[in-house]
């Protein structure tokens, strides 16, 4: 025989929730102690709390698993089986239900996640001066952009080019184009201007106001002017993928000043994601001339 303390180990129950059993009568002792009112179980026990967890796991109620203990004590093995087939119908129906009430939640939690990050967001209104930028143009999913960036400042070490600004993505597209994106990655670069030029030229690549915009100037590193002008920005901290939030932000914020766009959005990468070991949190700037 088994002390209760005993017997919770082995039939991994808690001793509070076999006097419990014990008193409604689902579970009762083999035996109990007329002096000191000790219970002690023995392997017959052990068989039903396993059976009663069992039914519990498979989320009957105390009412219910007592009666499919009894089903299964008296060997009533049809009746035990039309109780479980409508068990998994009630839980079935019930999981139904759960799906509905998840979808509400995450579309909430959603909801409230992103007036939370607009909550934050703080659209102000600069003037950008014209600047000289090392750009590369080509069509291809955002994935690649990364790299765009990358060649830029390659080329810049290669000859000699003094980076003087954050990498940036110009946004030629008029909508969300995740596999065949206009990309023109950007990176503003220090000096005189006929220098960086005759760099550039003697690369192969092409220069000028309009350079990278021919079909054949794609995918060539070349120099041109960035023009400034007026525009109204916005900070985003976190993911990428989550930068919608600032794109809308500056469209209400248009609307709301009666400002309409005057060139293509741009992403300016201040902070990128840091090392795998020490990840940083990428700081974009997000930027829409105005007129």
């Amino acid at each position: 025989m088994y002390t209760i303390g005993q017997f919770s180990v082995i039939a991994r129950l808690p001793v509070k929730t076999l006097r419990y059993y014990d008193e409604i009568g689902l579970l009762k002792p083999a035996r109990v102690d007329e002096a000191t009112g000790y219970r002690y179980y023995g392997g017959e026990e052990i068989a039903q709390a396993a059976t009663i967890r069992l039914f519990r796991d498979l989320d009957f109620s105390l009412a219910e698993v007592a009666e499919m203990v009894g089903l299964a004590r008296d060997g009533d093995l049809g009746d035990l089986a039309e109780r479980l087939r409508r068990q998994e119908r009630v839980v079935a129906e019930r999981a139904a239900r759960y799906d509905v009430v998840l979808e509400r939640l995450r579309a909430l939690a959603q909801d409230l996640e992103k007036e939370a990050v607009m909550a934050k967001l703080e659209v102000t209104e600069k003037q950008i001066e014209e600047q000289m930028v090392l750009a590369v143009r080509k069509t291809g999913p955002y994935k690649e952009l990364g790299a765009m960036i990358g060649s830029l400042f390659q080329f810049a070490g290669m000859n000699h080019l003094t980076p003087a600004g954050a990498p940036m993505w110009i946004c030629h597209d008029k909508g969300y184009e995740p596999e065949n994106a206009d990309l023109e990655a950007a990176v503003p670069v220090a000096g005189d201007r006929e220098r960086i030029e005759a760099a550039v030229r003697e690369a192969g690549g092409p220069v000028g106001e309009k350079a990278l915009e021919l079909p054949a100037d794609r995918g060539k590193i070349g120099a041109r002017s960035l023009s400034g002008g007026r525009m109204l920005s916005v900070t985003h901290k976190g993911p990428f993928d989550k930068v919608g939030a600032a794109y809308q932000a500056l469209m209400d914020a248009a609307a709301q000043r009666g400002l309409e766009a005057a060139g293509p959005t741009r992403e300016v990468y201040l902070v990128g994601p840091g090392p795998g070991t020490a990840p940083r949190e990428p700081v974009t700037e997000v930027m829409l001339p105005v007129r």
